[in-house]
């Protein structure tokens, strides 16, 4: 019974490879692809970047707001926008002091007390 499971399951394997294959000679390989997208760069001058910088960030990555929208949607979806912001830039800076307290009990554990109380003081 074991040996007539394990075949099965060999055979579902050879067949996914199968479809996965004939997927990717119909539509190409999305992998090799040289294809970028629109690329955007931001950088900071001698700090990290902050929790405001990381929610505009990932903003811009989840949602975008037509300019052609009607102004109900438009002004609709800018409000989500402005609350989500809110609502990121919230848990962003409570991951921060969450990883600040990690760090803080790491070096104290490992006897680096000056260190920790530079890390508390952040």
């Amino acid at each position: 019974m074991v040996k007539e499971f394990r075949e099965k399951v060999r055979t579902l394997e050879m067949l996914t490879d199968t479809i996965i294959l004939e997927e990717i000679l119909r539509n190409g390989s999305k992998q090799s692809s040289s294809e970028l997208g629109p690329v955007n760069v931001v950088t900071t001058s001698n700090r990290g970047h902050s929790a405001e910088e990381m929610a505009d960030m990932a903003l811009n990555k989840i949602m975008m707001v037509s300019d052609n929208a009607p102004p109900v949607i438009r002004d609709q979806a800018i409000a989500f926008r402005k609350k989500l912001k809110e609502i990121l830039i919230f848990y962003m800076n409570r991951m921060a002091q969450s990883e600040r307290t990690t760090i803080w009990a790491l070096m104290k554990k490992q006897g680096h007390e000056d260190v920790a109380e530079i890390i508390r003081r952040l």
